[in-house]
């Protein structure tokens, strides 16, 4: 097997949403079957960018720009990284292999309830990108770089290749095709190469096959964990905001929760079990899976790597326990209103019995 070709060049990143990351890219040691990545780049005469498309002359507006000026999306303290990336700055790992010429990124966003993939669609279309559309998603490669996008139905976005600006620059583009905007937005990333067999080892994704429908399948899988993710960040807010009623509950007798509330925290709970198990496709085998089941062997690995069956079943699990809890507290509640109406039966008989007792005296 020929030997893997020397890194040619350096990454630099720094901890956390919007560091700067910069990439010196050399021709050299570049493997030739792999495309050089290049930067999408706005004309500086009309700030537009002009390719050929079926030997036809276009010219449209960038769709990613190096800098933006706006930033709809919030970022201060609204991400947060689940992995961090490993920079390769040598040869050879610690197992004394080779490291591949060429390592990506993927980061996946779970930034709402749901994407409007029709207008999503339109909107590539517009831009003279050709995106292609399965049930549940929307995928664009990227003219001018090596970058591929796929937005899903249930909110999650996952981009391939591009740097972190790059993402905040089409996160701000499309951020009108969201639905319902989460308030913090959860983002995973790995990293991927390119290698002889299929593989995920350390959060680094190594591909045997390079066509963008493998990517969609490993998509799937990676939109799946993301959105799994922030269902777990929220039912853990619900958990912190109920742990010391137990505890309340065991010392006095009582909890200081109204009926009201205790209907409102056990409405919210049923939704996330809902969104769970119903709604947000985290538990079922996607039907592009089914229907080209020979990518199914990518998502099914990316699936196990990220423990996506044990994770929705701990979660589950969690929420159950949740249930048990405020039905306690309901059964308390109810047991109290009916404690309460007795009383106010008996201050009735009482109050009766005094005056028929009065006039019997008078």
């Amino acid at each position: 097997m020929d030997q893997i070709p020397k890194e040619p060049y350096k990454r630099e990143r720094k901890v956390g949403f919007g560091g700067d990351m910069s990439v010196n890219d050399e021709d050299e040691g570049r493997p030739s079957s792999l495309p050089k990545p290049t930067m999408m780049m706005a004309s500086p005469a009309r700030g537009s960018i002009d390719v050929n498309i079926r030997g036809r002359s276009h010219s449209y507006a960038p769709l990613i720009m190096a800098e933006s000026p706006r930033d709809p999306v919030p970022m201060p303290n609204a991400y947060k990284r689940k992995r961090t990336l490993k920079p390769a700055y040598s040869t050879k790992d610690r197992n004394g292999e080779a490291i591949p010429a060429f390592i990506g990124r993927i980061a996946a966003y779970c930034t709402s309830e749901m994407y409007e993939l029709a207008e999503l669609y339109d909107y590539f279309c517009h831009r003279g990108l050709t995106p292609t559309t399965t049930q549940g998603s929307v995928m664009a490669e990227l003219k001018g770089s090596t970058g591929l996008v796929v937005f899903f139905t249930y909110g999650v976005v996952v981009m391939w290749g591009l740097t972190v600006v790059e993402e905040r620059d089409l996160l701000g583009e499309t951020d009108r095709f969201r639905v319902n905007p989460v308030g913090e937005v959860e983002v995973d990333d790995l990293e991927y190469t390119f290698g002889e067999a299929a593989k995920i080892v350390n959060d680094r994704l190594v591909m045997d096959d390079p066509n963008s429908m493998a990517k969609l399948a490993f998509s799937h899988a990676i939109a799946q964990s993301t959105r799994l993710s922030f269902f777990e960040d929220e039912v853990e807010r619900m958990i912190i905001d109920t742990r010391d009623l137990p505890m309340q509950m065991a010392k006095t007798g009582k909890v200081s929760l109204s009926r009201a509330e205790l209907s409102r925290r056990m409405a919210v709970l049923f939704i996330e079990k809902s969104n769970v198990n119903l709604q947000s496709g985290v538990s079922d085998v996607p039907d592009f899976i089914w229907e080209n089941q020979q990518y199914e062997r990518f998502y099914t690995m990316v699936r196990q790597y990220l423990e996506i069956p044990s994770r929705a079943k701990a979660l589950n699990n969690r929420m159950i326990v949740m249930q048990e809890l405020f039905d306690m507290l309901r059964s308390e509640s109810q047991a109290r209103s009916a404690e309460r109406q007795e009383w106010i039966v008996i201050t009735l008989i009482v109050t009766e019995l005094s005056f028929l007792l009065a006039e019997l005296v008078m």
